[in-house]
């Protein structure tokens, strides 16, 4: 286990990633990204001013009535599909019970 505990690709995921305390990276990279981030938060709130839940419930208030259906009230009704019966399903014989001896009249 010679291996740096920071550097264990183990716990890097679960730690969420890079902690961000490398010195190579300047803190005007950081700046940079937390003004992208605020960016692209606002960029997102204008492209869906409404949750995606209210958007359901308006198409489903906007079907009033169910769509008619494909048979006319002239149609036939569809075939009656009949079915030989089945037969009864069989279960194995049951065990015949031997009455209980009787108490054995030696006593122990």
């Amino acid at each position: 286990d010679d291996e740096d505990p920071e550097e264990d690709p183990v716990d890097y995921l679960a730690d969420g990633g890079d902690d961000g305390d490398d010195e190579e990276e300047s803190s005007e990279d950081d700046e940079d990204d937390d003004m992208d981030i605020e960016a692209d938060e606002e960029e997102e709130e204008d492209e869906h001013p409404a949750p995606a839940d209210s958007v359901v419930v308006v198409r489903l208030l906007a079907i009033s009535s169910p769509p008619a259906s494909p048979l006319s009230p002239w149609s036939s009704p569809p075939p009656q599909i009949s079915f030989l019966p089945l037969p009864p399903i069989l279960s194995p014989p049951s065990p015949v019970l031997s009455p209980a001896p009787p108490p054995s009249p030696i006593r122990s």
